[in-house]
């Protein structure tokens, strides 16, 4: 029962948010988007095929604290084509740099009988930018992954670099140890724009060490268009 009502309180909250970013704008974002591959960590949740998701976030009015629920589409191989989230956390700043410490719960509400169909995740971002240079140190760790995975920890490093007032580009490299399955780097290159505060556009060129292990991660230039308001 507890799973179910929260993809009821999920869909709820996206669906609602819109009305509620109108009477408080500075509280409420909405945002949502499509793109022709679903990347995590450098690899597809969508077997290489197109997706889209649906996100709402509420920050408090100092912008510390945040917490986020959201619904994507997947192609996950213990066969689920749903993946709901929901992630809380803060956002301090210290010494000029800027820091997001998460927890998100994921869940998978249509995987195949008897799976693993849901995991927590914990994130340490550490983020600093000196002109048009930007850089991203970033730590992730789950004690139990989704399907047949067990523990595993993600290490990624991003360089950015504005080149207008719209146009960056940012490269990452990132490395999976995973209890139980497979280790990978990962790394991606492309460019964002802004075309204004509500739509982005990025194309990025995806790939990994792992090319023989299935589509997942396989290479990919991945097109994505997001709105946010």
């Amino acid at each position: 029962m507890i799973r179910p009502l929260l993809i009821g309180v999920i869909a709820a909250a996206a669906l609602a948010s819109p009305a509620l970013a109108q009477d408080d704008t500075d509280n409420w974002t909405v945002s949502f988007g499509a793109a022709t591959d679903y990347r995590s960590k450098g690899t597809s949740k969508t077997m290489g095929e197109a997706y889209g998701w649906i996100q709402t976030e509420w920050r408090s009015y100092d912008e510390l604290f945040y917490a986020e629920v959201g619904l994507a589409r997947v192609k996950q191989s213990f066969g689920s084509t749903l993946e709901a989230g929901v992630r809380a956390g803060v956002r301090p700043e210290l010494g000029g740099f800027s820091f997001d410490l998460n927890a998100l719960y994921r869940y998978y509400p249509d995987a195949n009988a008897g799976a693993d169909d849901d995991y927590w995740e914990f994130t340490a971002d550490a983020s600093r930018s000196a002109g048009p240079v930007s850089g991203r140190l970033r730590v992730q760790y789950s004690p139990d992954n989704a399907g047949g995975s067990h523990a595993f920890t993600y290490y990624e490093a991003r360089l950015g670099y504005k080149l207008t007032g719209k146009l960056k580009v940012t490269a990452a490299v990132g490395h999976r140890d995973t209890e139980d399955s497979l280790d990978y780097t990962a790394w991606n290159a492309g460019f964002g724009y802004k075309v204004d505060d509500n739509v982005d556009l990025d194309l990025r060129w995806y790939d990994t060490d792992q090319d023989n292990a299935g589509p997942q991660y396989e290479d990919a230039l991945v097109g994505a268009i997001n709105f946010s308001f």
